[in-house]
């Protein structure tokens, strides 16, 4: 498992190891196996696509919620099957049972069917909410405190998401929490605007509050360890929502009321959510803190452009606007071109080399062959305004030449190539291992990305690799 480094501490230990190399004080397989023990952090893809998975099944749910609650829908079904609440409820309960057994023995027989597991794990969430619900319905006695519904869902969504070690149950829990919080102030002031005095984005910037020092109290305890970060998120997220909110609508409760007065009236609330954001965008620059580094720059962007289109849209040229936008935004690519001559053999040790001929041809001659490879090395990011550079190709000559050319030219593929130990030296492979050799070294500078390496082994065959 590779160590994850922000920019910073992999360019220090790049240099502590190529100073190290450079003194005679380990050799060059050494510094290359003490290289490939940390790795810079990138963008999680998986992480967006498992939260927006999870965001796909949240609308799904509110969506049949809204069915649920819907006494149009309700009586309809009544009128059709004529089923009593209370068998609604256990039929769902049931079938909830059934969907967690099912996901998960589904995760422990196929741990990669990511997406397909928590789709079955969802499904007993939602059927979980409707026992919950139809179980109030039978209870109810007219009073209106449905909040103790949210409530009840929090301890069985907690216990679930508990015993099956499951980061989704514990979304819900949650968000089951903060539901509760809303609805229950809201029960207690008899559904006026004010609770103690806060409307609803005031009520929930001290939940959140509470959320997020209750994260920060728990950060080193092991038994929250594996729930920390989701609730660590789920508590930002209520607390700068509500912050938004807040430079909106001000403390006010009362939306006629809002709608008369003037949005200038109210930009201290737009102050104070900004200087939040900033204050977690600094404390997460300062203490490495990259989710309340992240979640504050991305607000303060938002509360700032928030403002702008409050204040300045109407007075804006909106084609000026336009034409000048995407130049804040504006990303260069550079590309690098380098040469290097290599050989090769395509074979598996395991065919016969009747078998390996007949798969690879003349590339599975016994006796090698090379070619006369090119590479190209694209790099992207914005352009630096006291240098005009991007990255200064000096650099990135460096790079390629330190980390791949050395290794690579006039050498055997198959047996002198450390990265492509135990791996086919097909072109496609190359390239990948090529990608996988430059992006930590390249990306160790600030602003700069690697987007491509494309590598010719031929002039008419080539691949080209984006690190997808």
């Amino acid at each position: 498992m590779k160590l994850d480094l922000d920019k910073q501490e992999s360019e220090f230990l790049d240099k502590a190891i190529g100073h190290w190399e450079k003194e005679h004080l380990i050799d060059g397989d050494t510094a290359e196996k003490l290289r490939g023990t940390y790795e810079v952090k990138g963008f999680d893809w998986m992480r967006l696509v498992k939260y927006s998975f999870w965001i796909a099944l949240i609308c799904g749910a509110i969506a049949v919620g809204s069915l649920v609650i819907d006494n149009r829908i309700l009586d309809w079904l009544k009128t059709l099957y004529y089923t009593p609440d209370i068998v609604i409820s256990a039929a769902s309960g049931v079938i909830a049972v059934v969907s967690f057994y099912w996901g998960k023995r589904s995760e422990g027989k196929h741990p990669e069917k990511v997406f397909s597991n928590e789709a079955i794990i969802f499904t007993g969430v939602l059927f979980t909410a409707s026992c919950i619900a139809f179980l109030g319905k039978t209870l109810d006695n007219g009073s209106g405190h449905f909040s103790l519904l949210f409530l009840l869902s929090v301890f069985v969504y907690g216990v679930l998401a508990w015993r099956m070690d499951s980061r989704m149950i514990w979304l819900f829990a949650l968000i089951s929490l903060g539901s509760w919080f809303g609805t229950e102030t809201g029960y207690q002031t008899h559904w006026s605007y004010y609770f103690l005095g806060l409307n609803y984005p005031l009520r929930f910037v001290l939940f959140s509050m509470v959320l997020v020092g209750c994260c920060y109290l728990l950060k080193r305890a092991a038994w929250f360890s594996r729930f920390w970060e989701l609730t660590y998120i789920t508590g930002l997220l209520y607390l700068f929502i509500s912050l938004w909110l807040l430079s909106i609508f001000g403390d006010y409760g009362n939306i006629d009321k809002w709608w008369h007065i003037k949005q200038i009236s109210l930009f201290y609330w737009g102050i104070i959510s900004a200087v939040v954001a900033a204050g977690f965008l600094v404390y997460g620059l300062k203490n490495r803190d990259m989710i309340a580094r992240e979640f504050g720059i991305t607000f303060l962007l938002i509360f700032i452009y928030t403002k702008y289109f409050e204040y300045f849209w109407d007075q804006t040229n909106k084609t000026l606007f336009c034409i000048f936008a995407p130049l804040f935004v504006m990303m260069i690519y550079i590309t690098r071109k380098e040469h290097f001559n290599a050989a090769h053999r395509m074979y598996r040790e395991e065919w016969t080399e009747e078998k390996n001929a007949e798969v690879f041809g003349k590339c599975a001659n016994p006796n090698w062959h090379g070619h006369n490879y090119n590479l190209f090395v694209t790099v992207k990011g914005e352009v630096t305004h006291a240098t005009g550079y991007l990255i200064d190709l000096k650099d990135l000559k460096v790079i390629i030449n330190d980390r791949v050319i050395e290794k690579l030219d006039h050498k055997n593929i198959n047996k002198d190539v450390p990265f492509m130990t135990g791996k086919m030296a097909s072109t496609e492979l190359l390239c990948i291992e090529i990608f996988n050799q430059l992006k930590q070294p390249i990306e160790a500078h600030e602003g700069v990305f690697l987007h491509s390496v494309k590598l010719y082994e031929t002039e008419n065959n080539s691949a080209e690799y984006f690190g997808d």
